[in-house]
């Protein structure tokens, strides 16, 4: 297997704990809808430790290159962002 050479486009989410399982529930579909875009080749979840009481998940999304990230912010980052917003409200925290 060859080494990911792109950039690579991480977003961290914190939620409350009791709206923890409607993020993994919407982060499955997000994900799926990303994969779909041009330029992004793969894409990895994970749970982050928080000691704060609330839920982290970590997605790193693999492009292929620096245009395919540059597309994506510059077209339908702020739309996908917004789904988020919409959803969990006042309820979570991305940091990108």
């Amino acid at each position: 297997m060859s080494e990911h050479t792109g950039p690579v486009y991480e977003v961290t989410l914190s939620v409350d704990a009791d709206v923890a399982q409607g993020l993994d529930d919407w982060l499955a579909g997000h994900v799926a809808l990303m994969l779909d875009l041009p330029g992004v080749s793969r894409a990895e979840t994970g749970r982050l430790d928080d000691t704060t009481g609330r839920e982290s998940r970590v997605v790193r999304y693999y492009l292929e290159s620096d245009e395919d990230l540059d597309s994506y912010l510059a077209g339908p980052a702020a739309a996908l962002q917004q789904q988020l917003a919409d959803r969990f409200d006042d309820r979570f925290v991305a940091t990108r």
